[in-house]
C-alpha cells in the first residue's frame, strides 16, 4: 500500500518504484520456483489480485534467517522451526535488527544494488515483526511464512 498523503503523479512515481523493485527481486529467481510457491501461498494466484512479490520475499527472507538456499524458494517445516527458534529469544531491537541486517544481506546476496529497492525491502522486512511477535506465543510462524509442505 502506499501513503495516502500521496496523490497525481507522486503517487504513480512511487507505484513505479516499488514495482521496480519488486521487479528487480522476482526477476532473480527461477520461474517455475516461483509459481510453485505462489500456488502455496494463493490456491488462485492467477485469478487473484495480489502481491506477487511478498510471499517470494517473505520465503528468500526467512531462508536468508535461517541459512537456506535463498533460491530454492523453498522453506521446510525445520525451516521454518529454525526460524521460531531464532526469534523466540529476542525482544523487539534485536530483532529488529536481525530483521534489516537479513533484509541487507539478501539484497547483496541476489545483487540488488539499487538503494531505493533496498530501502523497501528492509522496511517491508521490518514490517514482517509484529506478524513475527503476535506469532510467537503459538510455537510456529508458519502463519508468517509459507513453508513447502
Amino acid at each position: 500500500p502506499l501513503p495516502e498523503t500521496l496523490c497525481g503523479l507522486d503517487y504513480l512515481f512511487e507505484y513505479l518504484l516499488r514495482l521496480r523493485a519488486e521487479s528487480l527481486f522476482c526477476a532473480r529467481f527461477e520461474p517455475r520456483r516461483t509459481k510453485a510457491l505462489l500456488k502455496r501461498a494463493y490456491r488462485d494466484y492467477e485469478g487473484l489480485l495480489v502481491n506477487l512479490c511478498e510471499p517470494l520475499f517473505d520465503c528468500a527472507f526467512a531462508l536468508e534467517l535461517t541459512g537456506g538456499d535463498v533460491l530454492s524458494a523453498e522453506m521446510s517445516r525445520e525451516d521454518l522451526e529454525r526460524l521460531t527458534e531464532l526469534f523466540a529469544p529476542l525482544s523487539e531491537t534485536p530483532a529488529k535488527a536481525a530483521l534489516e541486517n537479513a533484509a541487507d544481506s539478501l539484497c547483496r546476496k541476489l545483487c540488488i544494488t539499487d538503494g531505493y529497492a533496498a530501502r523497501y525491502f528492509a522496511r517491508h522486512a521490518l514490517s514482517l515483526w509484529p506478524r513475527v511477535e503476535a506469532a510467537l506465543p503459538s510455537g510456529s510462524l508458519s502463519g508468517v511464512f509459507t513453508p513447502a509442505v
